[in-house]
């Protein structure tokens, strides 16, 4: 059963490997997607989050997928979410991952200048793999201070490396101008996406994973 896969930001379609274990255990394809100007996808200057259900149909149009559903991450989970109402005959279900919320929408100068200063670092930061791993397990740690120890996590470290690195393989203005379309108005909001829902018939089931010792994403959000 086909799953699109909406990775984070800044983050890539490397992401889905984090899946790939899980995926082959229960007979599912996780088609994971870069979002315009990330890895090789072309860039698109101007875009907004509504934008994205666009690009997802030319995708399944083009893989011949009726049915389909849709997990979004992080910074993927409103790219996620505007897909609903716009796609709903052609989705079985939606799963949000710790999904970014309105809330963290701060359309102000000091965010958007922050991300063009630390995407490029992150680049040049990743390309040297041990330096990456370090890098995002430094982060993790002082993001959660909950996290536990398990040995899967060098892998996701590395995963993660790796997606950052293929996020900017071609250019930071992608993951940037991506980054700053979830820190401005997203053509719509979470209010109008919830009143589209309501009507349709029949309802689209939509899952939210959400860790309550989670310091980037507000539970309450």
């Amino acid at each position: 059963f086909p799953i699109l896969y909406f990775h984070g930001t800044p983050g890539s379609s490397v992401e889905g490997g984090v899946f790939e274990d899980a995926a082959l255990a229960r007979s599912v394809r996780i088609i994971a997607v870069d979002r315009p100007g990330v890895g090789r996808s072309d860039f698109l200057l101007d875009r907004q989050v509504i934008d994205w259900p666009g690009d997802v149909r030319q995708i399944t149009d083009h893989l011949n997928l009726v049915k389909f559903s849709i997990v979004g991450w992080s910074g993927g989970g409103p790219y996620a979410l505007v897909c609903g109402p716009k796609l709903r005959k052609h989705l079985y279900r939606i799963g949000l991952v710790a999904p970014q919320t309105e809330r963290a929408v701060l359309n102000n100068d000091l965010e958007r200048w922050a991300s063009r200063i630390w995407m490029p670092a992150l680049k040049a930061l990743t390309r040297v793999p041990r330096v990456g791993e370090s890098i995002l397990e430094l982060s993790f740690r002082l993001s959660d201070k909950h996290r536990q120890k398990r040995p899967d996590q060098r892998i996701y470290r590395r995963v993660f490396a790796r997606s950052h690195h293929h996020a900017q393989e071609v250019s930071s203005r992608g993951v940037v101008h991506d980054n700053a379309a979830l820190l401005t108005d997203w053509g719509t909001t979470v209010t109008e996406v919830a009143r589209e829902l309501e009507v349709l018939s029949p309802p689209l089931p939509i899952t939210i994973w959400q860790c309550c010792h989670d310091t980037s994403v507000d539970i309450d959000g």
